[in-house]
């Protein structure tokens, strides 16, 4: 008997995440087996940047986005080829208290 691989999938899938404004926006997932995956923010691929920080822990894939702004708001997709999850990201402005 021959046992085929299974493809990578995601174990551990992307959750809704709702950020105030300048926070920093962390997304994560993890697969059923390390394979490198691609990053989407409403279609368009993500590249790694002084703002944006693409990482790989064993099965983890993480996400950084440092000091959330209102254009950081959106559909975010991690994609392995074989599978793909993806989760909204919603900022708020953050409300300044004036005593």
């Amino acid at each position: 008997m021959l046992l085929t691989e299974a493809d990578p999938y995601f174990t551990v899938k992307l959750q809704d995440y709702s950020a105030v404004e300048k926070d920093d926006i962390t997304m994560e997932c993890e697969l059923s087996k390390d394979v490198p995956v691609k990053w989407y923010k409403d279609g368009e691929e993500l590249v790694a940047s002084n703002r944006i920080a693409i990482k790989t822990d064993g099965l983890h894939r993480i996400l950084k986005i440092k000091k959330a702004a209102e254009g950081d708001k959106g559909v975010y997709e991690c994609d392995c080829g074989t599978d793909k999850t993806s989760a909204s990201v919603s900022v708020e402005r953050k409300l300044s208290c004036l005593g």
